[in-house]
């Protein structure tokens, strides 16, 4: 939802095409994630610069630019090296259509999603995080394990929001008899 514009009217178009008794499930990127990904930004950021600066000295080609968004970090890297390109890459870009690097972490908030949600008449019935840990430039990869994502997601937060959404209190009943997942209670 985070890379759609017209988010008010998008959401009411979902609730348009729902059944009455359907449910919505939304996993959106936290605040954060965002956080978490602007300070990996930098470490990726030298790594790359590094790289770029050592393929040079032994003259590998660089990957063509083809299916890159121009002002992504992945463009920057294949880009010539001039101060230019470089003081470019100094500033992380955006992730989704609102705000900045610094104002996504407010866009990309429970409390933002939450009023998002209610201002477009959704019935929030459970929230949660995915209870993992990451961000959008992984330095470890999958050196950290799941289990221990985990761990770091109760320290540094969960980086996806799951909302649980209805149009209608069907959902309500529908929970209580045992048909839905035990993860999600209303």
């Amino acid at each position: 939802l985070e890379h759609i514009p017209h988010i008010i009217e998008f959401q009411k178009e979902i609730q348009r095409v729902l059944k009455p008794d359907g449910i919505a499930v939304h996993l959106l990127p936290s605040g954060s994630w965002r956080f978490w990904t602007t300070m990996t930004y930098y470490p990726f950021w030298v790594r790359f610069v590094i790289r770029r600066i050592l393929s040079k000295l032994f003259s590998e080609k660089s990957p063509p630019l083809s299916g890159r968004a121009e002002n992504s970090p992945e463009t920057f890297t294949t880009r010539p090296l001039g101060i230019r390109n470089v003081l470019r890459g100094l500033v992380p870009h955006r992730h989704g259509e609102f705000g900045n690097t610094l104002t996504e972490i407010y866009y990309f908030s429970r409390t933002r999603w939450v009023k998002v949600f209610q201002n477009t008449g959704w019935k929030i019935r459970n929230y949660s995080t995915n209870k993992l840990f990451y961000s959008g430039y992984q330095l470890f990869g999958a050196s950290i394990s799941t289990e221990t994502r985990g761990i770091l997601s109760t320290l540094f937060g969960g980086s996806c929001h799951i909302f649980l959404l209805s149009k209608n209190d069907h959902l309500k009943s529908y929970v209580e008899s045992g048909n839905a997942d035990s993860g999600y209670t209303a």
